[in-house]
């Protein structure tokens, strides 16, 4: 083909495409049509986060002396997880001192001797406390409520001095000393955050499999390797669940943790194939005139009175099956090329005077489409749920996103004030975007509804290099707990601890942080723990890092951004004096 008779080709294709745009926008209605509104609603957080100074404190409990030997009681069995917890303690202990550190049932429990006692309050305390206490001058007690008895063993070993700096047999420190003494200290401590979950790459994840076998790796052989790889020593906690993070479980309960009894997800992707026969009305008006879904994750007309009603009969029907659940998902699907609803009734739920947000239409070819925000219908639509299952089901929550076109604050409705909302607002590779994310989140707290932030921040620039934006993650969740938010839930994990190890270790410190320390606090004290006299260019190395993410995040422009403002020989060269500064340290270089 000579170059004339491809170009006219090209313009030929050009104008067909262009043609079919202006067939769609001729076609139908793309005017909001639902009255204006003027809810004034907050653009800043109305709490700031309060430290404190990391505590001074004087010898309190002898553990080990290597004189008299150490008992650890806890009840025998795997089903309340203390035994485990004993155990995980005793192997401390014992790397510390070099001495032997005995565990025994209750009932084999001598008269006399030295003894920490491993237990659960249950329901005297409330969901996930730690409590660490003495019992006379002989018997330290740790235990809590559920996985509260989890995260008290976290803090007496790392108030001993040891360190999860990230997983790994690498990312655990250990000191080296006998006597054993703890610092004198008592915990009564309750998470602000109920829902403390981090979403990490599964073997068994479809699109992990995928991948796996593509590069001939057989995925439980890679299970098998990860598993071995992501712990310090068999049979210990996890890194995420050794800081609080996805614990639910760790240790039985009275009653179910939060975390495992409100569940979001997107819904409705079966709604297509069980009804498109009997009720295509249900489904979205598409630009075309028709209601025709092409994905499995259908899009609704959400202001069908008769969807609606059956929407709520299928909730009641999930409660009745699962009543222990205090909150169910009626998360609208994933992104779809199919476009969300134009019918009359739909738009009549938006404000004309909405924010518009650009996106595209799909069908017949994928072009620029510009509408307002969708919240206000979306919020008409999941009131009216929540309120007709409170009438059948009272006490039950449903839980809902805030995502994508929904994603901005309401102009009109408010919110009932039994829904639960999943804010997916937050993303640190746009500066812009950024402080948007904050007045967002802001404005959807105000309503005092039970919220947890659920960004999808994790991935970064979307590369391998390696990220720091922990201080961003870290003042985030502070902040969240101090403006009533009962969770975090962070997807889009990659578990890069090589390149992101300090990064995660800021997220998960930021979760409880029992003593309330600052960022500088505790980034310093991983600094220093984890390489010692090499800790001064390891921070500035994580600094280095933290100002090449920022330039990226100001200039906006993703991934490709982030790779031209890396660069890589002068990273090299920073933790080239990592190592020199470690003076040949072998668990330094390691590291």
């Amino acid at each position: 083909m000579n170059i004339g008779v491809f170009l006219c080709a090209a313009a030929a294709v050009a104008f067909s495409a262009n043609a079919a745009e202006r067939e769609i926008v001729d076609k139908v209605d793309f005017t909001p049509l639902g009255e204006e509104g003027h809810l004034q609603l907050p653009t800043e957080l109305v709490h700031k986060p309060v430290y404190k100074a990391r505590p001074q404190r004087g010898p309190g409990f002898m553990l080990v002396d290597g004189t008299n030997t150490l008992m650890i009681v806890a009840p025998w069995g795997k089903s309340r997880g203390l035994m485990p917890l004993a155990n995980e303690l005793k192997y401390h202990l014992e790397q510390m001192s070099g001495q032997k550190v005995e565990v025994v049932e209750p009932r084999k429990r001598p008269a006399k001797g030295r003894f920490v006692v491993i237990g659960t309050d249950d329901g005297k305390v409330p969901e996930g406390t730690s409590i660490v206490r003495r019992n006379g001058p002989d018997e330290l007690y740790i235990g809590g409520e559920g996985a509260g008895v989890s995260h008290a063993v976290t803090y007496v070993l790392e108030a001993l001095g040891c360190r999860y700096l990230f997983p790994g047999k690498e990312g655990k420190v250990i000191p080296k000393r006998c006597p054993v003494v703890l610092p004198d200290f008592e915990l009564n401590y309750t998470p602000e955050l109920k829902i403390r979950l981090v979403k990490l790459p599964q073997v068994g994840n479809r699109k992990v499999n995928a991948g796996l076998k593509e590069k001939g790796i057989e995925p439980k052989d890679f299970a098998k390797a990860q598993g071995e790889a992501c712990i310090d020593h068999p049979g210990n906690r996890g890194f995420w669940a050794w800081h609080g993070v996805n614990d639910a479980g760790i240790v039985a309960a009275s009653n179910p943790p939060t975390a495992n009894v409100v569940r979001a997800g997107h819904h409705f992707t079966d709604f297509w194939p069980k009804y498109k026969d009997t009720h295509p009305e249900w489904f979205a008006l598409q630009p075309d005139g028709t209601r025709q879904q092409t994905t499995h994750c259908p899009r609704l007309c959400t202001a069908n009175k008769e969807l609606r009603d059956v929407i709520v009969q299928e909730c009641i029907d999930r409660i009745d099956k699962n009543p222990k659940m205090r909150g169910i998902s009626i998360c609208m699907p994933d992104g779809s090329y199919d476009s969300v609803c134009f019918c009359e009734l739909c738009r009549g739920l938006d404000p004309k005077n909405a924010p518009k947000k650009p996106g595209f239409l799909y069908k017949p070819a994928k072009h620029p489409f510009e509408y307002v925000s969708l919240t206000d219908r979306m919020l008409n639509f999941s009131n009216y749920i929540q309120s007709e299952v409170r009438k059948q089901r009272p006490g039950k929550h449903l839980v809902q996103f805030v995502y994508a076109g929904y994603q901005r604050p309401p102009l009109r409705e408010v919110p009932d004030k039994d829904l639960i909302f999943f804010n997916v607002s937050g993303n640190y590779t746009d500066a812009k975007r950024l402080s948007w994310a904050q007045e967002n989140l802001a404005a959807w707290l105000s309503f005092g509804n039970p919220t947890v932030w659920r960004p999808n921040c994790l991935a970064g620039f979307r590369c391998p290099y390696p990220m720091n934006f922990g201080r961003k993650l870290f003042n985030d969740i502070e902040a969240c707990k101090a403006n009533g938010a009962i969770g975090v839930s962070f997807d889009c994990g990659n578990a890069c601890y090589a390149s992101r190890g300090f990064m995660f270790y800021m997220l998960a410190k930021a979760v409880l942080n029992p003593d309330r320390l600052s960022y500088k606090d505790i980034a310093a004290d991983w600094v220093r723990s984890g390489f010692g006299p090499a800790a001064r260019p390891m921070a500035e190395y994580l600094l280095a890092l933290e100002r090449v993410f920022d330039v990226a995040a100001e200039r906006a422009i993703g991934t490709r951004g982030y790779q031209e403002a890396f660069n890589i020989d002068s990273f090299a060269a920073q933790l080239d004096k990592v190592e020199a500064a470690a003076k040949g340290d072998p668990e330094i270089k390691a590291r």
